[in-house]
């Protein structure tokens, strides 16, 4: 048991890629074995990309 399981709650980041998809079920699975409960965050950038080219 990890010691996010032991606390009753798992956080898991998500981007939209596969390996992104593939952590969110392997921690949903996870959160559904031990009863933890599951924060599922993303962080979005509000400037533009582009902008911090050099």
């Amino acid at each position: 048991m990890t010691e996010a399981t032991a606390n009753g709650r798992i956080v898991v980041g998500v981007d939209g890629s596969d390996a992104g998809t593939a952590a969110l079920v392997w921690a949903a699975g996870q959160a559904a074995v031990s009863g933890a409960e599951l924060d599922v965050v993303t962080v979005c950038c509000t400037m533009r990309c582009s902008m911090t080219r050099r």
